[in-house]
């Protein structure tokens, strides 16, 4: 599967919103109930993220207790799960589906993989921030960025990486 690495929005991501009044969170959430309606309601766009948040719903009851894994693992991160939801929302259509897991830390995380040594992850803080690594071959790339509800451009890159 080739993906485009240029610019590219997915067509239902709003911008960033700045406020942080109590009226423009209402308005924030009001938006994120629209996209995730949408999505839900729409073939087109609906079956390949319904997938993902799908996985995201299933993770968040699994590990909303603390000691979800039977080692101590904290309780999954509300504001991670929230950022997590929103960053697969913005995942480009012609992305495959990840696999998406919770760490003992309590952040998400989203895994393409197609074998040992081809890839690459992405862990979701709750504060927007990105943690990814990826293995190429022979070749690694890692790093962390933010997330405004665009998917960052080297992050797409390294997952068409994995299936290059």
């Amino acid at each position: 599967m080739i993906l485009n690495t240029g610019e590219k929005d997915n067509p239902i991501t709003f911008s960033s919103h700045t406020g942080v009044s109590p009226s423009a969170l209402i308005v924030q959430d009001m938006l994120d109930r629209v996209r995730r309606e949408f999505i839900s309601s729409n073939i087109s766009f609906g079956d390949h993220l319904a997938v993902i948040l799908e996985e995201l719903l299933k993770l968040k009851d699994e590990t909303s207790v603390i000691n979800w894994d039977g080692y101590g693992a904290v309780a999954l991160n509300n504001e991670s799960f929230q950022v997590s939801e929103k960053f697969a929302l913005s995942l480009p259509f012609d992305t495959p589906i990840p696999n998406v897991y919770a760490m003992a830390t309590g952040e998400v995380v989203f895994e393409w993989y197609r074998g040992k040594r081809q890839l690459f992850s992405v862990m979701v803080g709750g504060d927007s921030t990105l943690s990814y690594a990826g293995l190429f071959g022979t070749d690694t790339d890692f790093g962390t960025v933010h997330f405004d509800e665009k998917i960052p451009l080297i992050l797409i890159s390294n997952i068409q990486r994995v299936y290059s």
